[in-house]
């Protein structure tokens, strides 16, 4: 069932699909198969992008990507004590 969310999250005609956030999370745990994912990649509309956000994204998901992103933080709140603040960390 959650295959066939992304795949039906990937088929509207529209530029840009709705961001998959921490997505690559599922991907690595085996809760969704990175092949079913990387094939809805591949066949989606050639205007369309997708967003995938997280850590640690499966090899497979990278060499199907056009642009891949590292992020590394320079400064953060948290270094200054503050805690975690509803809508950036969580």
């Amino acid at each position: 069932e959650d295959q066939q969310v992304v795949g039906l999250r990937l088929e509207p005609a529209t530029d840009l699909a709705p961001p998959l956030d921490e997505f690559t999370y599922p991907l690595k745990w085996g809760w969704v198969d990175v092949d079913e994912v990387v094939e809805a990649l591949v066949n989606r509309p050639g205007h369309q992008h997708v967003v995938i956000t997280g850590r640690d994204a499966p090899p497979a998901l990278c060499e199907a990507a056009d642009l891949v992103t590292e992020m590394t933080k320079v400064k953060h709140p948290m270094d200054a004590g503050q805690k975690g603040q509803k809508g950036i960390e969580w």
